[in-house]
């Protein structure tokens, strides 16, 4: 049976890095998960495309959401999830064993087999036809290399990479879960193990020099001649002459058109005709090539269920009998549903998402790792509380059966997920019961020590939350979370040197830890220090530019350092990321009365007079008074 797939910290200890495989802008890792027993492929960008063009990510969530709604058919490699690890997206997919139909181009077993020619080519077919009825355009870069052969001489289509980047499509955003312990196979929390296995820019193959993106987006051996001028505006048919160049080269073992460059390419396309078949299959597929490679779309097949048929024409007629008949997509079970859920949350599309978790619960209510995942991207609520609640009766129903039962979440989360609700919803004594929960079946859970130290703080019971948080450092005495955690607590009972010490060693850490940083900032702000408190906000500012408490401490802070227009600026950046940020609309009010912009201050005032500040009414008075004394 297929499983939903494991998340968090996890399945960072689960994996092992096999294979490092590199072309144009992509990067493939094949991974072999310990537990599944199972081998995936993990794609993403290159380092470098990242750090060139930032919105990268954008184009890669749009090629994952493209990939992840093609949802099963036999003829697509399929995308297992969508998810981030350390910051960086990556789609997870079948591993498909057998290579690609390049390897096998010019090679005996292909080119003197031609039944096997015809059935790659009409499971190409299929492939194509079942996504065309999921919405995609044109795939845009078909070749042997993008058709991988799985067992039993089955063809899979694979990088849909171009199909919707260079569409109009909506901006994904980022995963949306707010939870810290992530749903089965989701935002990963930890590093990937790369179990050994040395993993560097060395060891990736480099690009194919006959591949770009942009204006003609595609490899240039296969692209039709309109494709060369835009390929964003290119559809099916491009598609179909592409594959008229690769059922060309399974016949015939070379290219139809020969040249050393893009532009040498780019004029064979436009203007040669194509050469005439060779090989046992030269009479039969002649005509299709030549349909498929006719230079005016117009002239070629229209789609690839007309080119189906045509070489299931063929296919009888060589073989003898009828060709297989086409292949239509698999419905989608409840562990394809939960997946699929947890990927399109994990690309802003929430409303969706939840919309694929009801439909696996309507299949089976009694499946807990769904629950469990609906929970977590429900975030901090009451619907997400009673999620976890459904997830562990279920959990407990299934122990006293006696059947034992498998649920692919480990149960302290579940408990770890709730107390963080609890917590939230202001219940704090309920929490610490549901973390005590989650430490009674794992008494070393990082997280869990954690979280119900710092509950622990808002109670007041400073002695018991850093025995926590010094528990939680004993499990991993580098644990970012217990050292910035305890630096906080340690500061509130004024031991400010102390707090400094552990707040520093959890940013040199993780010197992108923003919780760490920000805290960091506010010790050195009461020390005084208030140069090095400016570059901690900075620094945190970096990783997360809406952090609107960071925005208004700077503020404060260069407000200490007389620098006026600077924190005027800050405070405006803390009211955009929080309009409700009554503290940054008063302090603006204040320096802007320091500068006598005595209008503008009203304004701020106003502001926060309306978030319930009270005094601000009395500033708003002295302002008036003040520009009545000025205009006398």
């Amino acid at each position: 049976m297929t499983k939903s797939y494991q998340a968090g910290s996890l399945i960072a200890e689960r994996w092992e890095v096999h294979k490092v495989l590199g072309g144009g802008m992509g990067v493939v890792y094949i991974v072999y998960d310990q537990t599944l027993k199972e081998a995936f492929a993990l794609k993403t960008y290159r380092d470098e495309v990242f750090q060139r063009a930032p919105e990268a990510a954008d184009r890669f969530h749009q090629e994952a959401l493209t990939w992840i709604n093609l949802d099963v058919h036999a003829n697509i490699a399929q995308a297992r999830l969508v998810t981030t690890i350390d910051g960086k997206p990556y789609i997870v997919l079948e591993y498909v064993s057998g290579g690609d139909l390049e390897a096998r181009i010019g090679k005996p077993e292909l080119v003197d087999n031609p039944p096997l020619i015809l059935r790659f080519a009409l499971q190409f077919c299929d492939g194509m036809i079942h996504a065309a009825s999921k919405g995609v355009r044109a795939h845009r870069d078909i070749k042997p290399q993008n058709c991988l052969i799985a067992d039993g001489e089955n063809l899979k289509i694979t990088d849909f990479g171009l199909a919707k980047v260079l569409d109009v499509g909506a901006r994904a955003s980022g995963p949306t879960s707010s939870v810290v312990d992530g749903p089965v196979w989701s935002t990963f929390s930890g590093t990937l193990s790369f179990l050994n296995s040395k993993i560097s820019a060395a060891s990736m193959e480099s690009a194919l020099d006959l591949t770009r993106t942009g204006m003609g987006a595609g490899t240039c051996t296969h692209m039709a001649p309109e494709q060369f001028a835009d390929a964003k505006r290119v559809d099916v048919k491009a598609d179909v002459y592409s594959f008229g160049v690769m059922l060309f080269q399974m016949v015939t073992g070379r290219l139809p058109f020969q040249g050393r460059t893009w532009r040498e390419l780019e004029t064979l396309h436009k203007s040669q005709s194509p050469p005439a078949l060779t090989g046992a299959l030269a009479g039969v597929l002649n005509p299709i090539v030549q349909g498929c490679l006719c230079k005016d779309p117009s002239d070629r097949f229209s789609d690839f269920s007309m080119l189906r048929l045509a070489l299931a024409d063929v296919f009888n007629k060589v073989v003898g009998k009828p060709a297989p008949a086409p292949v239509t997509g698999s419905a989608l079970q409840v562990f394809h549903l939960s997946n699929k859920a947890v990927s399109l949350c994990n690309l802003g599309r929430l409303k969706e998402g939840l919309a694929c978790f009801d439909h696996a619960l309507r299949i089976d209510p009694d499946s807990a790792t769904v629950w469990y995942n609906k929970g977590v991207y429900l975030g901090k609520t009451e619907e997400a509380l009673s999620c976890y609640q459904e997830a562990l009766r279920i959990v407990e129903a299934t122990d006293r059966s006696g059947d034992g039962g498998w649920w692919e979440f480990r149960l302290e989360q579940a408990w770890f997920n709730m107390a963080a609700v609890l917590e939230e919803l202001g219940e704090a004594e309920a929490a610490i019961e549901c973390y005590d929960q989650a430490l009674s079946l794992n008494p070393r859970y990082e997280k869990g020590l954690i979280g119900k130290g710092s509950c622990l703080v808002s109670l007041g019971k400073g002695d018991e939350a850093l025995r926590c948080f010094d528990d939680a450092l004993e499990v991993n005495p580098r644990s970012v979370g217990a050292l910035a955690s305890k630096g906080v607590a340690v500061s509130e009972r004024g031991c400010l040197d102390e707090a400094l010490i552990l707040l520093s060693a959890a940013v040199d850490t993780d010197p992108e830890c923003v919780m760490a940083l920000y805290n960091k900032g506010l010790i050195l702000g009461k020390l005084g220090r208030n140069e090095e408190e400016l570059f901690c906000y900075d620094q945190a500012l970096s990783v997360n530019s809406r952090h609107a408490m960071c925005w208004y401490n700077k503020g404060l802070a260069l407000g200490e350092l007389g620098r006026p227009e600077e924190e005027i600026a800050c405070y405006d950046r803390a009211v955009d990321c929080d309009p409700n940020h009554w503290q940054a609309c008063f302090n603006k009010g204040s320096a802007l009365v320091e500068l006598h912009r005595y209008e503008e201050a009203i304004q701020s005032f106003v502001a926060a007079r309306r978030l319930g500040e009270e005094e601000a009414g009395e500033r708003i008075e002295f302002c008036r008074w003040a520009m009545n004394r000025n205009r006398h």
